[in-house]
C-alpha cells in the first residue's frame, strides 16, 4: 500500500491489472478526452510494467491502481509523476464510469497533494485537461488549483491548472477568522484591530439583532439542519434552541471549538467541498450570512447544488445567504479581479479576498452572483426557487436570501 484516505488506498500495478487496464483504456466513456480512446491488450500488458516502472525511475512519484477498502475494487489509476520532457508534476487519474460523483477522486488528490507538498516538498503541482472536460476542470478547482494557461501536451491544447507550494501552506495551516473569532471569544480585544474586532463581534449577535433578512430567512428551517459554514454557531444554536436537529460544519478548527464551547451538540470540521454524499439525509441546507459565496467558482455552485439534492430529504429546503457584486463600491483589486475574469472568460464575480491577521495570511476563494444567475443555476438543478428575501436598508443589489425547495 502507498497511500490510504478513509475509503481508498492506493498501490503498485502489478500482472493482476492487465484486464483491469484493458478495459479501463476501452471504455468510450473514461476515454472521451484523451488522446487516445483505445489499446490492444498487448498494450495493456505493455502499459502495466511501464506504469510501475515509474515508481523506479521517478522515485516518490508514480501511477497507482486506486482501490475501495471496504470492497478490494479497482477503480482505476490515480498519479502523481513528472511529464514528458519536463520538471512539472502532474496529478492525474483514469477511472470507469460508475465510480464517478462519489468524492473518490477528490478524495484521493487531496491525499496525493499532501504527499506531494509535505513529504516530496514540490514546488507546484500541475493538472492539464482538456478545455471541454468540465467535470475534470471541477475536480481542479475542488483541489483549490487555479487556471494558469494553455499548454500543449500529447498534441493537444490543454488548460493547465497549478497549486503552488505557498498557496497550499497559506490554505492549509492559517486560520485567520478561527483565530480572530478565538480571540474575540476569550475577550482578547487588545489583539484586535477596529476591523476584526467589529467582524468578529458580528458572529456572535442574538437573533434580535440579525438583519431582517436571517430573521425571515431562518423560519424556513425545519426538521434536521445542516449549517454549512457554522462560524460561532449563531445560527445553529438558535435552531437547536427551537428544538431542531442541527449540524454544523465549518473548515475552521477553532470555529468548531467555539461552537462546542458554546454548547453546539453536532459540531464537524469539515468543508462544504469535503462533504461526502453519504454524509447522511438533511431536511433543511442552510447557508446563510453570505455563505453559498463559500463554493467558490461558478462550477462548483452547480457541483454543490448536485450535492445538497443527494443529501436532502423529498422535502429538502435550502436557505442560501448570498451577495451580489456592488460595481460602485468595489475596491481597485476587485475590479482588476474582474476584469482578469472577463478576459480569461471566467464569471466575474469568482473573486479571491487576501485576509491578514496577527501575522498570519490565507486567501480564500468567493462567489458573488448575481441574482438573476443563481435563479437560472437554481432552475437547471433539482430544485426551484421560492422566495427571494432582501434588506431594503442596503438598497440592491447586495445581500440577499434565496429559498428553494427540492422538485417533485
Amino acid at each position: 500500500m502507498f497511500l490510504e484516505t478513509k475509503r481508498i488506498y492506493l498501490r503498485n500495478l502489478e500482472e493482476k491489472d492487465i484486464d483491469m487496464l484493458y478495459e479501463l483504456h476501452n471504455n468510450q466513456e473514461t476515454m472521451k478526452y484523451m488522446h487516445y480512446n483505445t489499446i490492444s491488450y498487448e498494450k495493456a500488458k505493455h502499459d502495466v510494467e511501464d506504469y510501475a516502472s515509474v515508481s523506479e525511475l521517478q522515485p516518490g512519484f508514480g501511477i497507482w491502481a486506486t482501490v475501495l477498502k471496504n470492497s478490494d475494487e479497482v477503480i482505476g489509476w490515480t498519479c502523481l509523476k513528472k511529464l514528458p520532457d519536463s520538471d512539472d508534476v502532474e496529478i492525474g487519474y483514469r477511472y470507469f464510469p460508475k465510480y464517478w460523483n462519489k468524492g473518490y477522486c477528490t478524495e484521493i488528490c487531496n491525499e496525493l497533494i499532501r504527499y506531494g507538498f509535505e513529504v516530496c516538498d514540490l514546488e507546484e503541482i500541475i493538472a492539464i485537461i482538456r478545455p471541454d472536460n468540465l467535470a475534470s476542470i471541477r475536480v481542479a478547482e475542488k483541489l483549490e488549483m487555479k487556471y494558469v494557461k494553455m499548454a500543449s501536451h500529447f498534441g493537444m491544447d490543454l488548460k493547465q491548472f497549478s497549486l503552488t507550494k505557498d498557496r497550499y501552506y497559506a490554505n492549509k495551516i492559517t486560520d485567520v477568522y478561527g483565530c480572530a473569532l478565538f480571540d474575540y471569544y476569550n475577550g482578547d480585544y487588545d489583539k484586535m484591530n477596529s476591523r476584526w474586532l467589529s467582524s468578529s463581534k458580528h458572529y456572535f449577535t442574538t437573533y434580535e439583532e440579525w438583519f431582517p433578512r436571517e430573521q425571515k430567512a431562518i423560519q424556513y428551517a425545519t426538521g434536521r439542519v445542516l449549517d454549512i459554514g457554522c462560524a460561532a454557531g449563531r445560527h445553529s444554536l438558535y435552531l437547536q434552541s427551537n428544538g431542531l436537529d442541527v449540524t454544523g460544519i465549518d473548515n475552521s478548527q477553532k470555529s468548531i471549538e467555539i461552537c462546542k464551547s458554546r454548547g453546539l451538540r453536532s459540531a464537524e470540521v469539515l468543508s462544504l467541498h469535503d462533504i461526502p454524499n453519504d454524509y447522511g439525509t438533511f431536511d433543511t441546507i442552510m447557508m446563510l450570512g453570505n455563505n453559498f459565496g463559500l463554493v467558490g467558482t461558478m462550477s462548483k455552485a452547480f457541483d454543490a447544488l448536485k450535492l445538497f439534492d443527494e443529501i436532502t430529504s423529498n422535502n429538502g429546503v435550502l436557505i442560501l445567504g448570498a451577495s451580489s457584486l456592488n460595481m460602485d463600491k468595489l475596491s481597485s483589486s476587485f475590479r482588476e479581479q474582474i476584469k482578469s475574469n472577463r478576459e480569461n472568460g471566467r464569471y466575474i464575480g469568482e473573486v479571491t479576498y487576501h485576509l491578514t491577521y496577527n501575522g498570519m495570511s490565507s486567501d480564500l476563494d468567493w462567489l458573488c452572483v448575481q441574482k438573476e444567475d443563481i435563479i437560472k443555476l437554481i432552475d437547471k438543478s433539482n430544485f426551484y426557487v421560492d422566495t427571494i428575501i432582501e434588506d431594503d436598508m442596503f438598497g440592491k443589489p447586495y445581500p440577499y436570501v434565496i429559498i428553494a425547495r427540492k422538485k417533485c
